[in-house]
C-alpha cells in the first residue's frame, strides 16, 4: 500500500492523573494530569516534532487538552465522544472496594454487553467512539494526511481493535503519555502499526 492512499493515525494516551495513580475508576472524572510527570512524556513530545500531523483531535477532559498542549504547538478540536467509558457509581473507586459487590463483579465478565450502574453500557461506550473514527478520520479527503487522537485507553483499544482485525480489545496495551501509529489502508483497515518510544512505563 503505498503511503498517498493512507492515513497516519497518531493515537496518544493523556498523561498520568492522582486517580490513575491510585489505581481508582476514572471515566468522566475531570481530573487533571499530574503536571511534574509531563516531562516524562519529552521523547514523545520530541518524536511528534517529526511528525507532519495536519489534524488534532482530543477529548474535551482535562487531562486529555493537557497532554495535548504539552505535545503540540498547534490547534487541536475537541470531542466529547473521545472520552473514556462513564464509570458511573465506579468513578474514583478501586478494585479492592469493588470487588465484593455482586453487580461490580457481573460486569467484569459481561462488560462489553451490560451498563453500569448510573453510568455508560458497554455497547454505546464502542458505537460512539467508531462513530467519531467514521465522521472524523475514515474519509477520502484524509488520504496521504497525518491526524493525531489524544483520548484514554479504553477508546484507543477500541480504535485498535477495530481497525487491526488481528487485534482484540485486550491486546492493545497504551502506556500514559504514549503513542500507537497506525497506517489505515483505502479500505479503512490498519496495514501497519508501531508504538512511539517514551519513558514511562507503568499502565493501567
Amino acid at each position: 500500500m503505498e503511503r498517498n492512499d493512507s492515513i497516519r493515525l497518531i493515537l496518544i494516551r493523556h498523561g498520568m492523573t492522582e486517580f490513575n495513580k491510585q489505581k481508582k475508576y476514572m471515566g468522566y472524572t475531570d481530573e487533571p494530569v499530574i503536571q511534574e510527570r509531563l516531562n516524562d512524556y519529552e521523547s514523545l513530545r520530541l518524536a511528534l516534532v517529526d511528525e507532519s500531523v495536519e489534524k488534532i483531535y482530543s477529548s474535551d477532559l482535562i487531562r486529555c487538552q493537557q497532554t495535548a498542549r504539552y505535545l503540540f504547538d498547534d490547534e487541536f478540536f475537541l470531542d466529547k465522544r473521545l472520552r473514556e467509558i462513564h464509570f458511573g457509581d465506579w468513578e474514583g473507586k478501586t478494585y479492592e472496594q469493588l470487588k465484593e459487590n455482586p453487580a461490580y463483579c457481573h460486569w467484569l465478565d459481561h462488560w462489553e454487553t451490560d451498563c453500569i450502574p448510573n453510568g455508560e453500557c458497554g455497547p454505546a461506550f464502542r458505537e460512539r467512539v467508531l462513530a467519531f473514527i467514521q465522521e472524523r478520520v475514515l474519509l477520502n479527503s484524509n488520504r496521504s494526511k497525518t491526524i493525531a487522537v489524544v483520548s484514554h485507553g479504553g477508546v484507543i483499544r477500541h480504535i485498535v481493535s477495530a481497525l487491526c482485525k488481528e487485534m482484540k480489545y485486550w491486546d492493545v496495551h497504551v502506556n500514559f503519555g504514549q503513542a500507537i501509529v497506525l497506517e489505515v489502508g483505502g479500505d479503512w483497515v490498519c496495514t501497519s502499526s508501531s508504538v512511539v518510544p517514551i519513558v514511562e512505563s507503568a499502565s493501567l
